[in-house]
């Protein structure tokens, strides 16, 4: 179980064009609602917006946007790094634990213990696809 606790799902940073969204998405959709033809649900042109917003911007000023994602991506890949090491850390300590705890009559249990030699799925018939794709 202390394994199970281990295991988080990193979420992998935004690309360059998703912080330059997150860091200009207000003042474009204060812009669009203020327009004319301002709309009540405006996500799509918000989104449009922000994507002719980015085309139009010069390589120098995107740049800060990847840069930042590279840096993100640097801590991400750290943490997915450091993580593996935890979970191998507690998977070792895990395992450690549950032989020491086995007393000695569960070790006869478990030589004695034998395991089919096959699976639930070993009956199913099988004509050459797999069973999931047609």
């Amino acid at each position: 179980e202390p394994l199970l606790e281990a295991k988080t799902h990193t979420k992998k940073p935004p690309n360059a064009f998703f912080l330059y969204c997150k860091e200009n998405r207000d003042s474009v959709k204060k812009q669009i609602r203020e327009s004319p033809q301002g709309m009540f649900d405006a996500r799509n042109e918000i989104t449009r917006q922000l994507a002719k917003d980015w085309n139009a911007l010069p390589q120098e000023e995107r740049e800060k946007y990847f840069e930042k994602y590279r840096e993100n991506i640097e801590e991400y890949e750290e943490g997915i790094r450091e993580e593996r090491r935890r979970n191998r850390l507690m998977f070792a300590m895990s395992s450690s634990e549950s032989e020491s705890e086995l007393l000695p009559d569960q070790d006869q249990q478990n030589e004695n213990h034998q395991t089919p030699a096959h699976n639930s799925f070993s009956n199913l018939p099988y004509e050459g696809q797999h069973p999931f794709h047609h």
